[in-house]
């Protein structure tokens, strides 16, 4: 949603917004391999944390909004489609950590954060599907 602050190319890339045969990949590699243990995006889905997303408010321009919702709405369907196990993602810079729709989220914190914040350890053997 910051994209008008940012130059394109240096801290914001077109790439960043997952396009429709990324979405159709991740749906070939799922009817093929079996459903994912994890998720790692960008993002989460729209119920999962921050369920508030101060992405959404009135400062940001309003196609940045509606983009971010549209991002958020895929990510439920992949999420609906993957039923994963856990799902990490960073976007909100906040950390989190919740347990929801038997999926276990994971958010990071940005970077200026204390350590504990930005980064963490899990693991992975621990997080499988059951």
């Amino acid at each position: 949603v910051d994209r008008a602050m940012r130059t394109p190319g240096i801290d914001w890339f077109s790439e960043e917004l997952p396009n429709r045969m990324d979405y159709e990949y991740a749906a070939t590699q799922i009817e093929e391999k079996g459903r994912p243990d994890f998720i790692v995006a960008h993002d989460t889905p729209h119920f999962a944390p921050p369920i508030y997303d101060r992405h959404q408010e009135a400062i940001w321009p309003e196609v940045d909004i509606q983009t971010s919702k549209q991002v958020r709405a895929q990510l439920t369907q992949l999420f609906d489609f993957a039923q994963p196990a856990a799902w990490f993602a960073g976007h909100h810079h906040e950390r989190m950590s919740q347990t929801m729709h038997g999926c276990r989220f994971e958010v990071l914190g940005s970077d200026g954060m204390p350590y504990d914040k930005w980064a963490d350890t899990f693991d992975l053997g621990e997080m499988r599907r059951r």
